[in-house]
């Protein structure tokens, strides 16, 4: 595939075609969570990447820990500020001011906001109430019994975002001065779970507006893509031979949908690869990111919590984990539904209702 340096040498359909998914999956507005590591600004040049694409408006975000609760005081008693708190405000501005002017030689409109809460809360309610699009942020390893007793803030996240995420593994990426390149794959595990066609606006926006061609990556066992030895060998009954002239199988033994969805991408002016591989899934994105240097992964999830996701695990939170370039994570329709309306409800309470 041929590299470009700008948007003006995309195919103008995909381009065209990006653009209206970009603006109905609300791609124009990113949040870009800091916490004030220099590993948490990894995520950056790829939120200016994005903006850059869609003429997206990136709002930073950083969260204080919250005030102490005000206590009643007696009558002409003078109360004094959380000068602690107040203090961290006034550094949290000044680092927001800073990242925003380094911003602006890159061309993007940049807005930042520092608010008080808990952070995960806060990032889910805020990207939510305020129409976001994508939360592009830097995850950082854990190990699993750390997570299960303190789970961090994308584990919390995990359980409460309704807007997909953008994921830079602090431990596997590293920027270091280098340009971030544009993507040449998109890779898109399918066929993994129900829920695997959810990803596919998110890949077709990335994948139009970048050039990049889209990896549909399939992982099942041998005998799902091979015929087993005894159907070569029962010679096959009249009725079945009649089935097979009315029905012929898949190329290379493929589902149908795949097929349909790269006819579909076609028609998009997005060029499309379907790859069947042996073994777990979390090995096989992982391995072909690898593979390809310039990919990114976008998945679909449920993003289980809680005793569901003790007892039947998250295969993408396994799959980000293990990848070392950027991953997009999309909530099933279902659940971005479910957690925009606890979002709009939680956001609606007084400050300090339980």
């Amino acid at each position: 595939m041929t590299e470009h340096s700008n948007i003006s040498s995309i195919d103008p359909t995909a381009r065209q075609a990006a653009l209206s998914t970009a603006r109905e999956l609300k791609l124009h507005r990113v949040l870009v969570p800091l916490d004030g590591r220099p590993a948490a600004e990894y995520a950056i040049p790829f939120a200016v990447m994005l903006a850059k694409w869609f003429k997206s408006e990136l709002t930073l975000f950083h969260t204080l820990r919250p005030m102490h609760p005000a206590r009643g005081g007696r009558p002409g008693q003078v109360r004094y500020p959380d000068a602690l708190h107040d203090r961290g405000s006034s550094l949290a501005s000044a680092y927001m001011e800073e990242v925003a002017y380094r911003l602006q030689p890159h061309d993007v409109r940049v807005r930042w906001g520092v608010a008080t809460g808990d952070t995960a809360e806060m990032i889910a309610t805020r990207s939510a109430t305020g129409s976001f699009g994508l939360i592009a942020m830097t995850a950082r390893q854990r190990k699993r019994v750390h997570r299960r007793f303190q789970p961090g803030v994308l584990g919390a996240l995990w359980q409460l975002t309704a807007v997909p995420l953008l994921l830079v593994n602090e431990r596997r990426v590293h920027i270091n001065g280098f340009p971030v390149e544009e993507p040449r794959d998109i890779i898109v595990p399918y066929g993994v779970n129900s829920i695997a066609g959810d990803a596919l606006p998110m890949a077709t926006a990335l994948a139009g507006a970048s050039g990049a061609r889209i990896r549909l990556l399939r992982a099942t066992d041998k005998e799902e893509v091979e015929e087993p030895p005894q159907a070569a060998q029962d010679a096959p009954t009249e009725q079945e031979l009649e089935q097979e002239e009315e029905t012929p199988p898949a190329a290379s033994g493929l589902p149908d949908d795949m097929e349909a969805v790269a006819e579909w991408l076609k028609k998009r002016g997005i060029e499309s690869v379907i790859e069947i591989v042996r073994g777990d899934v979390t090995a096989a994105v992982a391995q072909r990111q690898t593979d390809l240097p310039r990919s990114w992964v976008v998945v679909a999830s449920r993003m289980r919590a809680g005793i569901s996701r003790s007892i039947l695990g998250s295969v993408t939170d396994h799959v980000v984990r293990e990848l070392s370039g950027p991953a997009v994570v999309v909530p099933a329709a279902s659940t971005a539904l479910r957690r925009h309306h606890r979002a709009h409800t939680v956001s609606q309470k007084p400050p300090d209702t339980p």
